[in-house]
């Protein structure tokens, strides 16, 4: 769950430490703005975040190299 100005569902998926976020429409955020992530079950992800660049309906945010936490479980 990502909230920002609203609440929505999206997914999530990583490379190395950047995380992007998808979400099911045109968000209208980009660099600079804060999103906060939840539900995820992992600490390294749900918690407010920094957009790195941002269009359409994705989003990237930079993580740690090696989460404490993995997206898969």
């Amino acid at each position: 769950l990502l909230t920002s100005v609203w609440p929505m569902s999206v997914s999530l998926s990583r490379a190395g430490n950047t995380l992007t976020v998808t979400t099911g429409s045109a968000h209208g955020l980009g660099a600079g703005d804060t999103i906060t992530i939840s539900g995820t079950g992992s600490s390294d992800y749900d918690k407010s975040h920094t957009v790195v660049s941002g269009s359409g309906s994705t989003l990237t945010i930079a993580v740690q190299e090696k989460p404490l936490d993995d997206l898969s479980g």
